[in-house]
């Protein structure tokens, strides 16, 4: 088995050459576990491979070693703490999402080959503690901003908790194409910036002086959602009956703060999508996973197996 196929989470950077070979883990970052529990082997789902197939290895390795990309979402931010915002762009970290942040960071055992950050403030603190440990990294900013469609409260000091009745009055609504308000957009566009993502994803894979075969994007739980609804078995098409599915998806795939969701780029363009990891956060400060109705998260990065694959 080549090391391609033996990484782990926390991969060590390496030459763009070569592959990641499993480190040992960090002692302060293991998750506590029960003497008699097994540890779950990480799924992933193959996506865009020739046969569709599901399996527990990565694509990466098949042929060479592909891009790894971690999707991480933003550490605890004053509105996800309940404190009131005017902006959904910007609400600061709270102190437990600075520490969540800085275990982000101590959770890479090497450079990424590149940091990339949301423009809302909150990611772009999540990713300072990973930028304070890698200066040399390369770092952008990509429009991987949380998905915001209440335009009409931009500027108002609400909480989330008032947020909320209108949050499910536009979910009700299903409307895929509707824009509410100034500095807003429709499901269609959150959609398409996740499609422009992965594609950017791709084209990063080809850069010349990328040194790590891995991309840190620090942003948001709704966006996360959008990228992996058409790789979960979302359809091509934007009804409202397919806003319906993403929004009961959406609603039982939680993503703490400070998760990481891995994916892996095969050679041949297959996208193969990890689990939502928290294995380098203690269960106390895994938090903000109030907006979901399941609990797929898994400590050790297995997945839960959602939908068809394409």
């Amino acid at each position: 088995m080549s090391p391609c196929r033996r990484q782990d989470l926390r991969g060590s950077a390496g030459p763009a050459t070569q592959c990641w070979s499993p480190p040992a883990p960090a002692r302060h970052l293991r998750p506590a576990r029960q003497p008699h529990r097994r540890r779950r082997r990480r799924r992933y789902i193959r996506v865009g491979s020739p046969s569709g197939a599901q399996g527990s290895e990565p694509l990466a390795g098949e042929g060479g070693c592909g891009l790894i990309a971690w999707l991480i979402r933003h550490g605890e931010s004053e509105g996800n703490a309940g404190l009131p915002t005017r902006s959904p762009g910007d609400s600061a970290l709270t102190a437990r999402g600075v520490e969540q942040a800085e275990l982000v960071a101590a959770a890479f055992d090497g450079p990424p080959g590149l940091i990339v950050a949301s423009p809302y403030r909150r990611a772009a603190q999540t990713a300072a503690a990973t930028v304070a440990r890698f200066p040399a990294a390369p770092r952008e900013e990509w429009p991987v901003q949380e998905f915001t469609y209440l335009g009409r409260l931009h500027g108002r000091l609400t909480t989330a908790a008032e947020r909320q009745r209108l949050r499910e009055a536009y979910w009700a609504r299903a409307d895929p194409w509707r824009v509410d308000g100034p500095r807003s957009e429709s499901f269609q566009d959150v959609l398409g910036r996740g499609r422009d993502m992965l594609e950017r994803l791709r084209g990063v894979e080809r850069l010349p002086g990328v040194g790590a075969p891995t991309v840190a994007v620090f942003t948001h739980a709704l966006f996360i959602r959008a990228t992996l609804w058409p790789l979960l078995g979302g359809a091509g098409d934007v009804s409202t009956e397919e806003m319906r599915r993403f929004r009961a998806f959406a609603l039982g795939f939680p993503i703490p703060n400070g998760a990481v969701v891995e994916l892996r780029f095969a050679p041949r363009d297959g996208v193969a999508v990890g689990g939502v990891s928290t294995a380098h956060l203690p269960p106390e400060l895994v938090t903000g996973t109030g907006g979901s109705r399941a609990a797929p998260v898994t400590s050790s990065g297995g997945r839960r197996r959602s939908g068809r694959t394409r």
